[in-house]
């Protein structure tokens, strides 16, 4: 038997308009094997109009179970890590991988650092 425990105190603004939210949500979380759930899941999947911001939360927070923006757990998997934004959660892909922040806080952050090692050095 499956629990499902996780609270969402705070729904994301696109979740009120997934097409998810009017369905049971027992079919997002098919048992394991079961191709026909993961088929019907994936069905109203390809009708949503937030797919993509379903599919980036789930990427974003590591969800490892259930069908999310169409995609199985596997199918996640194998996708390559998205890159976000340290500050804001800003999607920072396609920049160089030591890029940590996103072109509005990474100003901030370059400073801070500077001033943290200024303080170390004066020490």
């Amino acid at each position: 038997m499956r629990v499902f425990t996780e609270v969402l105190l705070t729904p994301e603004p696109w979740m009120q308009d997934a097409l998810c939210a009017q369905s049971d949500p027992e079919m997002f979380f098919p048992a394991p094997g079961a191709t026909e759930a993961v088929a019907r899941a994936r069905k109203v999947c390809t009708r949503c109009d937030v797919r993509k911001e379903c599919l980036a939360y789930a990427l974003k927070n590591g969800e490892t179970h259930g069908i999310w923006g169409g995609k199985t757990e596997k199918q996640r998997r194998a996708m390559p890590r998205a890159r976000f934004c340290r500050t804001c959660g800003v999607s920072i892909d396609g920049a160089p991988v030591q890029v940590r922040y996103c072109p509005t806080h990474r100003v901030a952050a370059r400073a801070a650092s500077k001033r943290a090692y200024q303080e170390r050095r004066a020490s």
